[in-house]
């Protein structure tokens, strides 16, 4: 709970405007299920001690998402690995950066992590009958998916976890057995998603098609598909799926391959974990700082536990120091990729798709081992790192393990927890230099500043690209503005109302002595979405020719550089 209370920030990350304005709207059925229930109850519960708003709500049930993933993922891993090796791992997880950044954000993803490690707890404790084993498997599938969509997927890595569970209960599992399990665990999904549906329907009729768990992630997917610059597919593996989780899938990594000669239902279930998750991040090519695949940072924590107790349990120390070239291979790739890259220690002051920082990918500032990095390209390190990985697992599995642990071997391990942890907890630190252009603090800027120079008679002018940036404004704002993105794009019969109305509001507001202001950094934008915003920006044109409207000094620091390139003095 520390961790969640010391990075708590302000902003609105990702969809944390949708959820707000969702539930200002009443609409609190959506796709990802059970996020504003939980935050409207914790605040009728917490009323009578704590006066929270919608945002705080929710921030706090990322919060208690957080706690609650640590604490099931402390318990998982110590069924497997004994207390202190779990609690190594744990301690990791806690310190990775996606983890510290959306235990405090206004967002969905550690109320997921939470979900899915209460999950795999349940379903990786042997029931006393099969048939509680798979009431446990179908109610996990479906707590799993109420939290984020994408953990549908979560049926095939619980389904192994449940098998596991049955062996380890001495009851047979046959191919039979298992698909009727697979059966339990999708009529609870499809219970789930007819549910969601009907509530939706009951809940906010009017607003169904827009919001409904099916129309709003077919919208989602061809926006992604259309408007996101990605960058390449390596690119977004580093970004989206390694960085993120620093140290934990190098430190995880000898622990499945002792998994897989031991207990192979949990090796497989640990990788579909990380294989599906890490895929749904690559599919999306948003940035969303290791979002998507941070629940599958609960398999990684529990197989990194394994890890670090097979490699101190083993009669050499060839496995430690595998594993501890594993994690330097891991650094130094990290870094090779930023160099490559042409990566810079602050944000790019350009206009565009988003800028990247090395601070990003928790590097920091250059160091020591930058000279050794650029002695290989990045994927010779990645490839280092794999290949000793795997080799501490062998060496751990091929070196007959000791019942009475050497206190050298202890030492030795606990010294490579630390360092790991330490790297752990500079890359997350690292990384916090990065939130603020992660949670649109340039648009939390550019809101409060308008807000504090316009009169309470004056018209505001902004021009929101997307929803996400409509409902930021709308909550920094604090006021009716007008919406340049409204237009093109509409009808024409929808144009011209809108054209129509807007006139009136500025004529209107020159009759009272007010003003209508349009800040030189919605201008910025709009000009940037130039090609797909011709009627905005004749229509703004015209305004300004007409000295109708009145312009803003710009707030952001590269907006003027760039209205000066895109707008040259007239001669």
């Amino acid at each position: 709970m520390l961790v969640a209370w010391r990075d708590a920030h302000p902003g609105l990350y990702g969809d944390g405007p949708l959820f707000v304005e969702l539930w200002r709207q009443s609409i609190w059925v959506q796709a990802h299920f059970l996020l504003l229930p939980l935050a409207i109850a914790l605040r009728a519960m917490l009323g009578p001690l704590l006066v929270l708003d919608r945002a705080q709500s929710i921030r706090a049930v990322s919060g208690l998402g957080a706690v609650l993933g640590a604490g099931a993922t402390q318990l998982a891993a110590a069924r497997l690995a004994g207390p202190l090796a779990a609690l190594a791992a744990t301690l990791l997880l806690l310190a990775s950066p996606a983890l510290r950044f959306y235990a405090g954000a206004v967002e969905v993803h550690a109320l997921a992590l939470g979900c899915v490690a209460v999950a795999c707890a349940w379903v990786s404790r042997p029931q006393p009958t099969r048939r509680r084993a798979r009431a446990a498997l179908a109610l996990s599938a479906a707590l799993c998916a109420s939290a984020h969509v994408t953990l549908l997927s979560a049926a095939l890595p619980l389904l192994c976890l449940h098998a596991e569970a049955e062996r380890e209960a001495r009851r047979a599992l046959r191919w039979r057995e298992l698909f009727v399990s697979a059966v339990w665990a999708g009529v609870a999904l499809l219970l789930l998603l007819a549910l969601v549906l009907a509530l939706d329907r009951l809940g906010a009729p009017a607003a169904f098609a827009e919001y409904s768990a099916v129309e709003q992630y077919r919208k989602a997917m061809v926006a992604w598909n259309e408007r996101i610059p990605r960058p390449d597919l390596a690119a977004l593996a580093v970004l989206e799926v390694l960085a993120p989780l620093g140290a934990l899938p190098w430190l995880a990594l000898p622990g499945f391959v002792v998994l897989l000669r031991s207990r192979a239902w949990l090796a497989a279930s640990g990788a579909a974990w990380f294989l599906l998750l890490g895929a749904a991040a690559l599919k999306v090519g948003a940035r969303e700082h290791g979002a998507y695949v941070l629940p599958a940072g609960v398999a990684l924590s529990c197989a990194a536990a394994v890890a670090l107790r097979s490699c101190a349990r083993a009669r050499s120390f060839a496995s430690l120091a595998s594993l501890a070239l594993a994690l330097l291979a891991q650094a130094l790739a990290l870094r090779a990729w930023a160099a490559q890259h042409g990566l810079r220690d602050v944000p790019s002051a350009a206009i565009g798709p988003w800028p990247i920082a090395r601070a990003e990918l928790g590097l920091g500032a250059p160091g020591a081992l930058d000279a050794l990095a650029a002695l290989a390209p990045a994927a010779l390190w990645w490839g280092s790192a794999l290949c000793a990985g795997v080799a501490a697992g062998m060496f751990a599995i091929r070196a007959r393990s000791e019942r009475e642990l050497p206190r050298s071997r202890a030492a030795a391990c606990a010294v490579l927890a630390l360092v790991a942890l330490g790297a752990q907890l500079a890359a997350s630190e690292a990384a916090r230099a990065r939130w603020p252009v992660l949670w649109r603090q340039e648009l939390v800027d550019v809101a409060s500043w308008v807000r504090a120079r316009a009169g309470p008679e004056d018209e505001l002018l902004a021009f929101a690209p997307n929803v996400e940036t409509k409902w930021t404004l709308d909550h920094f704002l604090d006021r009716p503005w007008l919406d340049l993105g409204e237009l093109d794009g509409a009808p024409e019969a929808a144009q011209a109302a809108w054209i129509e109305a807007a006139d009136q509001r500025i004529a209107r507001a020159r009759e009272r002595g007010a003003r209508t202001l349009l800040p030189d950094d919605a201008l910025a934008a709009l000009l940037f979405d130039a090609a797909r915003r011709p009627q905005a920006l004749a229509l703004v044109q015209r305004w300004l020719q007409s000295d109708l409207i009145a312009r803003l000094p710009p707030r952001l620091p590269f907006t003027e550089a760039f209205l000066r390139e895109m707008l040259p003095a007239p001669p």
